[in-house]
């Protein structure tokens, strides 16, 4: 086999990548790859339909686009250890300056992009199955947000990235939670994604100009789009990016 030891197929609107070295496997995950080691064991479209910690899915390009312009702290980025904690069993939160929420972070594809690079990671989804093997920087916090109250009051991060959910009760908690000098990175599906499938409930899509609306008053719009787009498959998005001042800036 030649230097190209890496096998690709593509299925259910996912790319599946498949890695027998093990030194590209890692250089892939620090691109934000999920990886499997043996591809001829796997069911691939039920892997794919599963979004299942072994399915490679590459972070938003909308969310890499943003994610420097977190800062970040040494408090953050001496969080080496991964954790995993349940907001049910009463486990406390201990935020550090810099760290970055990732908001029903699924299978982790956002908060192992941005340990990557360097920051300190709290992952959060109410179902933590698919999120194997988190890598060193990142906390994973089990919680049903739609069920429990916010359990981040009076605590705010210095990026919250949110992707795919939406939830509208949680909008202003979640502009609430970036910091001064932190960013909100917003992607999800918006009017009109119902013409290309899931989701197409009114509920689940956001209506013209409603991120913008969410954040107005509270953050500095940076970036904004409400577009048709045809990858990873046809949809209909809405997203933002938009900080917080600080308090001392002009």
């Amino acid at each position: 086999m030649q230097a190209s030891r890496v096998a690709a197929a593509v299925a259910v609107n996912l790319e599946i990548v498949f890695i027998i070295n093990y030194r590209r496997a890692v250089g892939l995950a620090n691109l934000g790859y999920y990886y499997c080691m043996n591809p001829n064991h796997l069911n691939v479209t039920r892997l794919a339909e599963r979004h299942a910690a072994h399915t490679v899915l590459q972070a938003s390009a909308w969310v890499l686009r943003f994610a420097e312009m977190i800062p970040k702290q040494k408090a953050a980025l001496n969080l080496a250890r991964a954790e995993v904690l349940d907001v049910a069993l009463g486990q406390a939160l201990d935020i550090a300056a810099g760290q970055v929420l990732d908001l029903a972070a699924g299978s982790g594809r956002h908060s192992r992009a941005l340990a990557a690079m360097g920051y300190a990671m709290l992952a959060v989804d109410r179902d933590l199955d698919e999120f194997v093997a988190p890598p060193p920087g990142v906390t994973l916090f089990k919680a049903d947000l739609e069920l429990n109250p916010w359990p981040f009051a009076n605590q705010q991060f210095a990026g919250v990235v949110v992707t795919n959910y939406l939830y509208r009760p949680l909008l202003p908690f979640i502009v609430a939670a970036v910091a001064p000098g932190g960013i909100l990175i917003y992607e999800t599906f918006a009017i009109g994604n119902e013409q290309f499938g899931r989701p197409s409930r009114a509920e689940f899509l956001l209506q013209p100009e409603e991120l913008l609306d969410a954040v107005r008053g509270e953050l500095q719009v940076i970036a904004y789009e409400n577009m048709f787009i045809k990858e990873p498959k046809p949809a209909t998005v809405q997203r933002i990016a938009a900080i917080r001042k600080n308090c001392d800036s002009n």
